[in-house]
This record gives structure tokens, sequence and C-alpha cells, in this order.
């Protein structure tokens, strides 16, 4: 009998070197750099759903059922490479064109949460 080789199903989580900024110096310079950063993580979260495994059939078959993967602010601060601390920090001292993009962030982050949370089916708690 052939022995099968073990796969590591964690083999596909490579989030951790999505990172768009190294270093502890001024993360974002503009606000349009924020909001262009935001806007990767987005897309990233669009277009890297989580796979859900499943048995199928009456032989029941293993399948791969992509998940819609929520938009967090703990994913975005993860992403931007900053701690929620900054992300409250920044928000605290932030510059009204900074403010705006920050707090529409936080809108979007919400509205996407309460949308799916109770008109998909997305399966998840609270941020």
């Amino acid at each position: 009998m052939a022995q099968e080789k073990k796969i590591d199903k964690r083999i596909g989580n490579q989030f951790w070197k999505l990172r768009s900024k190294h270093g502890r110096d001024r993360l974002f310079a503009t606000p349009d750099l924020l909001w262009e950063a935001a806007c990767e993580y987005f897309d990233w979260c669009e277009n890297n759903p989580i796979m859900e495994t499943d048995f199928r059939g009456k032989d029941a078959y293993e399948v791969q059922i992509p998940k819609k993967r929520p938009f967090t602010l703990h994913g975005l601060c993860l992403y931007l490479g900053a701690s929620t601390n900054y992300w409250k920090e920044h928000r605290k001292a932030a510059t009204s064109d900074f403010l705006a993009v920050v707090t529409h962030i936080e809108y979007l982050h919400f509205q996407y949460y309460f949308h799916d949370h109770h008109f998909s089916n997305l399966d998840h708690t609270p941020p």
C-alpha cells in the first residue's frame, strides 16, 4: 500500500507576508496613502476567501467551500503592520483629513459586518 503524503493545510495561510509597511516611522504620509492601503486590504479579503472543508455525498468526498472573508479592524491593522492601539491613538491625534479617512474605514467595517451578519450566510461573531 502506497504511503500517502501528509499535507499541511495551513500552507495556504500566508497572511503574515502581506504587511504593507515595515519599520517604525509614520505609516502613512497622507490620507490618500492610508486609503490606498485599506483598499488593498479590502481587495485581498475579497480575493482570498476562507476555505471551509466539508464532506459531501454518500461517499463523503472532501470539498473546499469558499466563505467570504470579513473585513475587520484587527485584520486591517495586521495588514498595515500596526497594532489596534496604534489605530486608536492615530484616530485621537488625527487631523481632519486623516480623521475623515479613518472614520470612513470604520464605517465600511461596520456596514460590511452588519450587512453580512444579518443578511447572508457568513457565520462569525461581532468584532
